[in-house]
């Protein structure tokens, strides 16, 4: 797949969000979790997982499949390792028999993107719940305080605190401040503000994971990926 070709599914996924957000807006009241609002999420993660697999075979179809004579593009994907010891076994499965010696910057980039990284430990549930499969989504209406924020993967709360013109991991926050858990004046991009303001959560049934969120998440890493990778 060529480069401009997964790039352009940014802005798709882009979309597909911001109606996903304005769905649950909508729904506000409801308090149960309507099937479009699960197969809109379930899509959004499928796609997501999918557009990491495009990533990592385009990698491989430009710096490796074309200098070597490997050729099973079908067994390459993004992999999801618990353990870094796991990485290596891998891609056996293509004829590599050290990815960290046959190309040590490709070795290095999926490393850092490992859920065995406390950063990026929420990697696993993106590729656990890709597929919802038989589980259900509990909508939890959310009281007007701040509990949890996430920002290009990065989990920050403090019932109390006051942040100005701080850059995380490249999104900018002009002005959050936020006292005993309520937003007291917030001067953020239209994408944040809109999680923030959203005021149900989805949960998958008997999990802490916030779809919503997860799906944000999502996103980010994929940006992250198309830098390092594209």
């Amino acid at each position: 797949m060529e480069n401009n070709e997964i790039k352009r599914l940014i802005p798709i996924i882009e979309e597909k969000l911001s109606s996903l957000i304005i769905l649950c807006q909508q729904q506000l009241q409801a308090g149960f979790v309507s099937l479009k609002i699960r197969d809109n999420v379930e899509g959004i993660l499928l796609q997501e997982r999918r557009t990491l697999d495009k990533i990592i075979r385009s990698y491989f179809e430009k710096n490796i499949f074309s200098i070597n004579k490997l050729h099973n593009t079908s067994k390459t994907f993004f992999p999801f390792c618990d353990k870094q010891s796991e990485l290596d076994a891998v891609y056996k499965k293509i004829k590599i028999d050290s990815l960290k010696t046959f190309d040590p910057k490709l070795y290095s980039l999926i490393n850092k993107y490992q859920p065995y990284n406390s950063r990026y430990g929420w990697i696993k549930d993106l590729q656990t719940y890709s597929n919802l499969s038989h589980n259900v989504l509990i909508a939890v209406t959310k009281k007007d305080s701040l509990d949890e924020i996430h920002i290009g993967g990065v989990h920050i709360f403090s019932p109390n605190m006051h942040l100005r013109y701080v850059q995380i991991n490249n999104i900018l926050i002009r002005e959050l401040i936020t006292k005993n858990g309520e937003i007291v004046s917030a001067d953020l991009d239209d994408e944040i503000k809109n999680i923030l303001n959203i005021k149900h959560k989805y949960y998958i049934q008997g999990t802490k994971i916030n779809v919503l969120l997860l799906c944000k998440q999502g996103l980010e890493l994929i940006k992250e990926l198309i830098q390092d990778f594209l």
